[in-house]
């Protein structure tokens, strides 16, 4: 996770569980991490017999390559891309992620990020999202320079942006809403059909009131 400007911010620098991050890469097998350092960095090739080589796959102000240094800027086309960005930009990254994926060659992105519906960006570029999968527990992220967990008190979402024939989501009820448990043994979904949810757990039907 990361501010993608050349100017750090350690403030946004914050890093991704591996408990949060490793179910996810086994289900989208990321080749990008879009927005991360070095330091931070989930998305790991691996090379030689004994995997003695490894290479960082990352967009960030501190790659050696120019044209990296801002993923922003760069072309995602055929990259599975994660996407942890700092919050301060995330209607930037969402935008991004809705024009690779929606409109580019980008095949998938999952973009983590705290829930704003009531914002402007939320409301225009969340509805893209094929999925939105709500993560419990709340996860915590890990500071920069630091191997000890923040705690996080915000809700935190996983928008899943894939290829499809439907381009936009015009009511919210029309995505896959997924209420993702990313804890313990295994990743549980219980999935939002007809105003409650599978396993169970009820919650109203939102769509009666809208006109």
């Amino acid at each position: 996770m990361t501010e993608s400007v050349f100017a750090r911010d350690p403030r946004q620098e914050w890093g991704t569980l591996d408990a949060l991050f490793n179910p996810l890469n086994d289900e989208f097998r990321f080749t990008l991490d879009v927005a991360a350092t070095m330091s931070n960095c989930k998305v790991i090739t691996i090379y030689g017999e004994e995997g003695e080589e490894r290479y960082a796959q990352y967009c960030g102000p501190d790659h050696v390559i120019v044209g990296r240094k801002d993923g922003l800027k760069y072309d995602w086309t055929d990259e599975k891309a994660f996407c942890n960005p700092g919050f301060g930009k995330a209607g930037l990254w969402a935008e991004k992620c809705v024009r690779e994926v929606v409109y580019g060659d980008c095949p998938v992105a999952v973009m983590i990020s705290h829930i704003s519906h009531g914002s402007e960006w939320w409301i225009k570029w969340a509805r893209y999202a094929a999925e939105l999968r709500l993560l419990f527990p709340r996860p915590n992220f890990v500071p920069a320079d630091s191997i000890i967990e923040s705690k996080n008190d915000r809700d935190i979402v996983a928008l899943v942006f894939k290829k499809s024939d439907k381009r936009i989501y015009e009511v919210p009820w029309q995505q896959k809403l997924v209420y993702y448990d990313w804890s313990g043994k295994g990743v549980k979904e219980r999935i939002w059909k007809d105003g409650k949810w599978i396993n169970g757990i009820w919650v109203p039907d939102w769509s009666r009131d809208v006109n």
